[in-house]
């Protein structure tokens, strides 16, 4: 199987388990942080089924648990110390660099990489990150990887294509029928965009403020004492940004039979389709669009790419660079891109503003660079009205779009060129991460049928070097 289904929120969901087994995926339940429930729901699903599942144990609580025959797989924290039967693989949930190291030295297993963007404990790095830093050595030792955290379709199709064993999903199935979650609970869910979840010491969660905030130090001791006994109407409920996928996958497909079959099918064909049409390749339509070799760009980076000979030797290789206007003005400004454009000559390059500067100094950098009029102009923090008066010269306007909304909201008022930057880039990003967001807008831009041909993208967040860009393609 490479597609295994984890009951959200830390809560075990039999109904879901065993809808699961029926659509032809592998269910995991979540024994949760209550021994006497999760005894039943464990006796309650084997007594309905001969088929194999598996559980997922995070509490020590729940260590000396009778485990049903038909229990094939074991989903633990790295670390904890609990012992299993031979034949019942375990799956140990690694959150940093530090553990992805010490469980390829000291363990068998497979691992499952518990990226930022998933619900509970997760690693200060998102599931992307820790997926490059982790293949390669898995990959050498012939451990199996598998992901958790952020997954949706577009993404399983890279991760699968390029070494992972399989996926977990947990909060992006949330609002299936199939899913024993609460209706009062789906409701809430069905409006989040997964910004809504906060980290409490590595561990990421819902709040809902029917009770008194936590202490602002508070610890994952203190979260985890709101989780014991945990039920749906706690406060806290384990859940990751990755919640704000549930809504369009349950709203595609309706039910999860539906989606197990397609998930198949779209990961088949993602990963034809990169490899017949790569989209990133030398001379595709964005670059010969753009004039430059390779559809890659250098992000404007304030006191780094202010310098024209940076600038040229970028342009040189064959990529667009982008020149950083930050907070410049006056004489210095104007020199500055004066030069950047003598040494480009016909070059294409780009200069990078801010949008949400004090309007008058915006007033004055526009006018600066309508003096030199480079190609490209991108805009971060902005709206697509101060495009206007770069476009009525002939500039081509990027937009970086850090939320759905915005995207929503940019296409509405005509702008076709994005840049979807995830939290991991650096400077001024939004608080979604890259494997979010990415899924999020690709979903989005899809429903543009007639407009797609007009439309330019650059995806940012992660993306430094043939595997990260691989992925991407």
């Amino acid at each position: 199987h490479k597609l295994l289904i984890l009951s959200p929120f830390e809560v075990p969901d039999t109904k879901l388990a065993l809808a699961t087994i029926q659509a032809g995926a592998f269910p995991i339940l979540h024994l949760g942080r209550d021994k006497k429930k999760a005894q039943k729901e464990l006796q309650t699903l084997s007594s309905k089924t001969d088929q194999a599942f598996g559980v997922c144990i995070v509490s020590d609580n729940m260590r000396d648990l009778t485990l049903p025959e038909n229990v094939t797989k074991v989903l633990v924290p790295f670390g904890m110390k609990i012992s299993f039967k031979k034949e019942v693989e375990v799956l140990y949930q690694v959150h940093s660099y530090k553990e992805i190291e010490e469980a390829m030295n000291n363990c068998k297993h497979s691992i499952v990489l518990k990226g930022n963007e998933g619900a509970g404990k997760v690693s200060e790095e998102s599931s992307f990150i820790l997926f490059q830093k982790a293949i390669k050595k898995c990959s050498e030792s012939c451990r199996k990887i598998f992901i958790q955290g952020g997954v949706g379709v577009h993404s399983s199709a890279a991760f699968l294509a390029l070494g992972a064993e399989g996926v977990i999903l947990d909060s992006q199935v949330a609002l299936f029928p199939e899913c024993g979650t609460p209706r009062e609970i789906k409701d809430i869910c069905r409006k989040l965009s997964g910004s809504e979840t906060i980290l409490i010491d590595c561990f990421r969660v819902l709040y809902r403020n029917t009770s008194p905030k936590l202490a602002d130090n508070a610890t994952q001791q203190d979260i985890q004492s709101y989780l014991g006994g945990f039920d749906l109407s706690a406060n806290y409920l384990p859940m990751g940004q990755d919640i704000a996928l549930s809504v369009d996958l349950v709203d595609k497909y309706k039910k999860l039979s539906n989606f197990v079959n397609h998930f198949y099918e779209m990961v088949y064909g993602h990963i034809v389709q990169a490899k017949n049409q790569p989209g990133i390749a030398e001379n595709n339509d964005l670059a010969r669009d753009l004039g430059i070799r390779y559809p890659i760009a250098q992000g404007p980076m304030a006191r780094i790419s202010d310098v024209p000979e940076f600038i040229s030797d970028i342009a040189n290789a064959g990529a667009l660079p982008f020149l950083a206007m930050s907070l410049m003005h006056g004489e210095k400004a104007q020199n500055l891109l004066k030069s950047t454009a003598e040494q480009l000559k016909d070059k294409p390059w780009g200069i990078g503003i801010m949008g949400f500067i004090p309007p008058q100094l915006r007033e004055l950098q526009t006018q600066y660079i309508l003096e030199v009029k480079p190609p490209v102009v991108l805009i971060a923090g902005g709206r697509p009205s101060l495009a206007k008066p770069f476009e009525n010269e002939g500039i081509k306007v990027f937009l970086h779009v850090p939320s759905f909304a915005l995207l929503d909201m940019f296409l509405k008022e005509g702008a076709r060129n994005f840049i979807f930057e995830g939290r991991e880039s650096g400077g001024h990003v939004g608080p979604l991460l890259s494997l979010i967001l990415w899924e999020k807008q690709i979903t989005r831009l899809l429903l543009e049928e007639d407009e797609r041909s007009n439309i330019s993208v650059f995806f940012a967040g992660g993306i430094h070097d043939a595997l990260s860009t691989a992925f991407v393609s």
